[in-house]
């Protein structure tokens, strides 16, 4: 049998930084011991690109957050984003011929939808199931002991390029770490910054990147759709650069401090500066900038990536209006005016969503939204670790079921 590991371990490997978060039991609960948290290299729109710069900085992390935590890092839960991901809806059904529904039908019904038939150099990722239906009957997240003629299953297929999933466990066994399993990104996010009532009443979840934006929709309590956008705020950093002729690390920290999505907020702001000085790239120089000429700037950029973002969800059908409220996580998300240019954008109220997980010890390095991938591996992970090596292997249709039913477990409120 499997050793259950002492610790459980979540990486968040961005195009912008690397997170790695140890947490153990204590007490029934998970109590944070460990945070690395360091500049990503070798990674592109989510994407490997330099091997040996990508294990460099994934080695960094996880040392400090070993030696903060005092303990070895040997297997882990990794996320997974980049525009590479695609989704596609699935039904998928089975004959019942009049008996109640048991839960190897619910494994059959859901290994069909892993098994459908991928383009060359992809593989499932997730099936996320939506809803249930009995002889058409619909609306159902809990079929097991209803009769019926044929049991149907809605449900969303992520995919993704084997090559790209490939690099990211060559990354985790680089560094000597076993990869326990691949998260998507807003998934992960979504475990720790919507509320159930959230996925209830519809939902849409806008995890902003530093490579990538990713947009993730609930309805009735299950997920509906996945798309990525292949803009983030990376793209805001270089932008600034651009217009001001500095460096990234420069521009970086313009936007962080003084950066903002309308010139409005900075007439609201008190006390706010007029001008600020800025290091030019080529001699190093200082010269002053209207902070309103960088508004300008990032206002350019956020709207683009909301209008992508919306652009993606027509792509997959979605009606916005139908939607009660968008979150918004990521470490751009703490834009100033960004939750009100989503509302703008999106005409539906918007919040900043930060890390709700149940976690002792020093969770005040994390409650933050860019940390909700990092803090989501953990819930994800322990909702998942018991599991041998084997059933969280990409590979295999009886192992990835055994792993949908312990996600379609926990959507009905079940941990056994």
């Amino acid at each position: 049998m499997h050793r259950k590991p002492s610790s459980t371990v979540g990486i968040d490997i961005g195009t912008t930084k690397v997170v790695t978060l140890i947490a153990q039991e204590r007490g029934g609960t998970l109590e944070l011991c460990g945070v690395g948290h360091v500049p990503s290299q070798g990674l592109k729109k989510g994407m490997v690109v330099d091997i040996e710069k990508a294990s460099h900085a994934l080695r960094q992390s996880i040392s400090r957050a070993e030696e903060m935590a005092g303990v070895r890092v040997e297997g882990a839960w990794a996320s997974v984003g980049g525009s590479h991901i695609r989704v596609k809806p699935y039904k998928t059904a089975l004959s019942l011929g009049g008996r109640a529904v048991v839960r190897e039908d619910i494994s059959q019904v859901v290994g069909v939808a892993q098994e459908i038939l991928l383009d060359e150099g992809r593989e499932v990722l997730h099936v996320l199931p939506g809803e249930f239906r009995i002889d058409g009957h619909g609306g159902i997240l809990n079929p097991i002991g209803m009769i019926g003629m044929q049991l149907e299953l809605d449900a969303t297929v992520v995919t993704a390029q084997m090559g790209p999933l490939r690099n990211i466990r060559r990354l985790l066994e680089n560094v000597g770490v076993e990869p326990l399993g691949l998260v998507l990104q807003p998934l992960a996010s979504a475990e720790v910054v919507l509320t159930q009532e959230e996925k209830d009443i519809g939902v849409v979840l806008v995890d902003i990147g530093g490579g990538t934006s990713d947009v993730m929709v609930y309805a009735d309590g299950v997920p509906r759709y996945v798309g990525v956008v292949g803009l983030g705020g990376e793209h805001i950093t270089r932008d600034i650069a651009a217009a001001f002729k500095i460096g990234l690390q420069e521009a970086e920290r313009l936007k962080r401090e003084y950066g903002c999505t309308s010139e409005r907020f900075l007439k609201e702001a008190e006390n706010q500066e007029e001008e600020v000085e800025l290091v030019l790239a080529y001699d190093k120089d200082r010269r002053p900038v209207r902070i309103e000429k960088l508004c300008l700037v990032v206002e350019a950029r956020v709207h683009e990536i909301l209008e992508l973002v919306q652009r993606e969800m027509g792509k997959g059908g979605l009606d916005q209006g139908q939607y009660s409220e968008l979150v918004l996580c990521g470490g751009s998300s703490v834009l100033r005016g960004l939750k009100e240019a989503a509302s703008e954008v999106f005409g539906l109220p918007s919040r900043v969503g930060i890390p709700a997980y149940r976690l002792k010890g020093p969770f005040e390095l994390v409650a933050k939204p860019g940390f909700a991938t990092g803090v989501g591996l953990l819930a994800y992970a322990r909702l998942n670790e018991d599991q041998t090596p084997e059933a969280k292997a990409p590979l295999g249709w009886i192992a990835r079921v055994k792993q949908l039913l312990k996600e379609v477990r926990k959507l009905w409120g079940r941990t056994d």
